[in-house]
């Protein structure tokens, strides 16, 4: 099951995933629905990096995305990219 989670954009991180990381051909709107879709039992805590990771499948693809957690709960996305082969087989 998926948790309703809220998604929290800025310049910073939409440059970053969108503009400096151009060639990926990822929207503000996949991330969003990776982040808020993401089901919980594909949802994992990266302690190195203090991040919150999940695979979401998006049509035939899968979108990997790390978010940090801030308060009241928003989530600000900091990285995405489309799922090499290990990381579908993953998916639940």
């Amino acid at each position: 099951m998926a948790s309703r989670r809220r998604v929290s954009w800025d310049s910073a991180n939409r440059k970053h995933i969108l503009l400096d990381h151009a060639e990926r051909g990822i929207s503000e709107e996949q991330v969003t629905y990776a982040v808020e879709n993401a089901l919980d039992e594909n949802v994992a805590p990266d302690a190195l990096h203090r991040t919150t990771v999940a695979p979401c499948r998006i049509g035939r693809r899968v979108l990997a995305v790390a978010w940090v957690t801030r308060r009241g709960g928003w989530c600000y996305p900091v990285h995405a990219h489309w799922a090499g082969r290990r990381e579908r087989r993953t998916l639940t």
